[in-house]
């Protein structure tokens, strides 16, 4: 496994070197750019807002990141130039839902962020428009085993009868075969095809 490594490391690093060589040839940033430049105008050697970030978030009365359970680290410390010391900073998000950390997306940010900013006024939203009453108590059932997340108890608006079938499959085609089966069921039964949505 380590000369594996050892090769994988060296195609990643030539190919970084080539992506940068392609970049400045032909004048180019990619958003990763963007953002580390822009966090090398905003916050001083000393993690502190530079002038030029005092000057722009003064323009802002208020500063609102929505999906804030997916930003990185760069962004964060980009609002926090920008913020007044965090004191305009309106976030918005669900740690539930993050769903970017390949892209180094770190949920801990939006859990830490009352430590960071402790007049923070939290605010959680509990009554969910989107789903019925028996998938809202499933959900609940499985979030519950996740430690890392702001704990509050969801409702649905929706008191409609239905159930939430589970099911485990010995493979991929079992259960391919199993959600065919299901569908023709309920087209039998006289549901539309436009009815039905398979989610991953």
């Amino acid at each position: 496994v380590y000369p594996a490594m050892l090769g994988l490391l060296d195609l990643v690093e030539d190919f970084s070197r080539a992506y940068e060589a392609a970049k400045k040839q032909r004048s180019l940033l990619d958003f990763s750019d963007l953002e580390h430049l822009a966090v090398r105008l905003l916050v001083d050697e000393a993690g502190g807002p530079t002038p030029l970030a005092r000057q722009w978030g003064a323009r802002y009365t208020e500063i609102m990141v929505d999906e804030y359970q997916d930003t990185n680290q760069v962004q964060n410390t980009i609002f926090q130039a920008l913020s007044q010391e965090g004191r305009n900073l309106f976030m918005v998000g669900d740690v539930k839902q993050s769903i970017y950390r390949f892209r180094g997306s770190k949920p801990e940010l939006m859990l830490g962020f009352t430590k960071s900013y402790p007049d923070t006024k939290k605010i959680l939203l509990d009554t969910n428009y989107r789903s019925d009453r028996e998938i809202i108590k499933a959900a609940g059932k499985l979030i519950a085993h996740n430690s890392e997340r702001f704990s509050k108890k969801i409702m649905a608006q929706s008191a409609q009868p239905g159930e939430v079938e589970f099911a485990i499959y010995k493979n991929q085609w079992a259960e391919n075969e199993a959600v065919i089966a299901d569908i023709k069921r309920q087209v039998q039964r006289g549901v539309p095809y436009q009815e039905i949505a398979i989610l991953f």
